[in-house]
């Protein structure tokens, strides 16, 4: 039983030893990901909230919130950032995030706003639910002060999903400005208006631009019950 113990331990030590936590955005790869959320509305969002790469989700809803009126703006968050609850009032409970990928990443960081009580923390998992690390954010004044970044980086891409979660439940936080880096092909140039399903559609390719190679395919989500994907093609956009 002791030896067994013993095992588990080394294991979890490997495990964990597989990213590096990062704070800076300008540590991501040139050709990284940025999602914001200057283009929503102030209020309630679908649960699980879905846009181009990525889904977010949490037990008690997401919503829209703005914090240009606090001290923090402009640093690691702007304007509207997305918190855990079904209106524009961050309340209590504060909860976790869970923010899935839909292609594994080797490398993220996000903005934490109100980053003010130690063990706050974003934890890491690969594609089955493994725990790879994880990484704090650095702490500030409390009062809406501050907002700091906080990430990881893999020594390959296998960083599937990461949980926000925050130390207490009765301190108020928000998430802006998420950076990531995937191995899909190309790039989106418009973001799509939402559908019958109270959602946008989006395709996302994978694979690679290599025709020799003949590892290339497209695929839509997040489409009503029922529909299919269109693609068309051109020489520009």
């Amino acid at each position: 039983m002791k030896h067994f113990t013993l095992v588990l331990a080394a294991l979890t030590t490997t495990a964990a030893a597989q990213i590096t936590c990062i704070d800076d955005p300008g540590l991501m790869a040139p050709d990284s990901v940025c999602i914001n959320f200057e283009n929503e509305v102030i209020g309630a969002l679908a649960n699980p909230y879905v846009v181009p790469g990525v889904t977010f989700s949490s037990p008690i809803g997401m919503g829209i919130n703005d914090v240009s009126q606090w001290a923090a703006d402009g640093t690691a968050v702007s304007n509207f950032t997305l918190h855990n609850a079904s209106s524009h009032v961050m309340s209590m409970p504060f909860v976790d995030i869970t923010i899935v990928f839909d292609e594994p990443v080797d490398m993220f960081v996000l903005g934490w706003f109100d980053a003010n009580y130690s063990g706050n923390e974003v934890r890491v998992y690969d594609a089955a639910g493994l725990l790879l690390g994880t990484c704090e954010p650095q702490l500030g004044l409390p009062g809406g002060c501050c907002a700091a970044y906080v990430g990881a980086q893999s020594t390959s891409f296998n960083i599937k999903s990461v949980v926000v979660h925050p130390a207490t439940h009765d301190d108020w936080y928000s998430i802006d400005n998420l950076y990531f880096h995937n191995d899909t092909v190309g790039s989106g140039y418009c973001f799509p208006t939402n559908n019958s399903t109270g959602s946008p559609a989006f395709i996302a390719a994978a694979g690679s631009d290599i025709v020799a190679q003949d590892n290339f395919r497209l695929q839509a989500s997040s489409l009503p019950s029922g529909e299919f994907g269109y693609f068309l093609a051109g020489q520009g956009q």
